[in-house]
């Protein structure tokens, strides 16, 4: 188990249940990394293990240890700076909250606002340009890109710092969509109904959100998890992790009660 996991283990917020689990599949993936050993893959947990860092960035891991770090922050934004491990770091668009990649330890050069398909290393990703802008009058900030990949059977999608609602011809280019990952703190991305509509769009199964104010972000003029929490469907389904992090696989997405349900996770 690497520096990163062993951190993991050791935080004080994950319960007895938490702590076991992470513990296994840190364990199970980390053995199972090419060239660690030669770890029978039949008995590996088929899924991938969803970890928040905070802001926009998360490590998305999968049954063979394949790491993937998406939009890596500086310590100007006020989270805790992790020691990022990837074999792939993906950043939605250049900006200082989502591009620190030369903090991200990763054997091939990241991928910062790359559009269209493209190889990185076992992975076919695709990246779909989008505004970050909501109107003229903040149209410098430019472009994001919303980024859309498969591990173990399980179609992810983030959509960085995007500012306006997806075009159809956007969201049938993104679909299907199992895991989406959306910014729901308005101001620099869209807000709250936005974010609902966006998803009732795509009409993921799982949906993380991101990129709103915590104790730790206050700097950001953005709105609270609670301002989208308000805005939700009474009928959609929100479970809300005690943890940093989840593990989903194929059947847990399949035998979903509602679709979407909105996953809460502590960063």
């Amino acid at each position: 188990m690497d520096a990163r996991g062993l951190s993991l283990i050791m935080n004080p917020g994950h319960s007895c249940r938490q702590l076991v689990v992470l513990a296994a599949v840190l364990f199970l993936t980390g053995c199972s990394r090419q060239g660690q050993g030669d770890t029978n893959m039949a008995e590996q947990p088929k899924g991938v293990t969803i970890l928040y860092h905070g802001h926009a960035c998360f490590t998305v891991q999968d049954s063979e240890g394949f790491r993937v770090v998406i939009d890596p922050y500086d310590e100007s934004v006020g989270y805790p700076m992790p020691k990022w491990q990837a074999d792939v770091c993906l950043a939605s668009h250049a900006h200082f909250d989502h591009a620190n990649c030369k903090a991200v330890e990763c054997p091939r050069e990241a991928f910062i606002a790359r559009d269209g398909e493209f190889q990185a290393g076992k992975l076919t990703i695709l990246g779909v340009k989008a505004p970050h802008w909501s109107s003229e009058a903040v149209k410098a900030r430019g472009d994001t890109v919303i980024y859309r990949w498969e591990q173990d059977g399980i179609v992810l999608c983030h959509l960085g710092d995007l500012g306006q609602v997806l075009a159809d011809e956007q969201a049938e280019k993104l679909k299907p969509v199992d895991v989406l990952f959306v910014p729901v703190g308005g101001n620099y991305t869209i807000g709250p109904k936005q974010a609902v509509e966006v998803i009732r769009k795509l009409q993921p199964a799982v949906v993380v959100p991101m990129h709103y104010k915590t104790s730790y972000s206050a700097r950001f003029d953005v709105g609270t998890l609670g301002d989208f929490l308000d805005d939700l469907p009474t009928d959609w389904q929100v479970r809300r992790e005690a943890g940093n992090f989840i593990f989903l696989n194929r059947q847990a997405i399949d035998q979903l009660e509602s679709r979407p349900t909105v996953w809460v996770i502590n960063p």
